[in-house]
């Protein structure tokens, strides 16, 4: 898959900036175990955002690829849930959403510090 790249950049990006990042599996997996439903996103990021939880669901496509109609189904109703869900392309377009809600480094390390 051309997106696995990206998605580690965008994970790594995104634990450094202080989220909690789920990858997501969807589907159903060997011995009929039961995964994320179909058309989840790929990534779920959380943190505390002025002092209140922020969930991101993040979509990642590579190149020319679009959301399935599957997929497109399952962001409106998470949307519709009040979640928050975006396609990114590339770790440029991660950092565009994040650097305006994200803290200095050193707030990062102050709040670790008071636990």
């Amino acid at each position: 898959m051309i997106e696995i790249p990206i998605q580690k950049q965008i994970i790594d990006y995104l634990k450094v900036t202080g989220f909690i990042v789920f990858r997501m599996n969807a589907g159903k997996g060997r011995y009929n175990q039961y995964l994320a439903p179909n058309g989840t996103p790929d990534l779920l990021a959380v943190k505390k955002h002025r002092k209140k939880p922020l969930q991101v669901w993040l979509e990642i496509k590579a190149g020319k690829n679009k959301p399935t109609p599957e997929q497109l189904a399952m962001h409106k109703k998470l949307r519709a849930a009040g979640q928050i869900v975006i396609t990114v392309r590339s770790l440029d377009d991660v950092r565009e959403w994040v650097e305006p809600i994200r803290p200095p480094i050193g707030e990062l390390q102050f709040e670790e510090e008071q636990r």
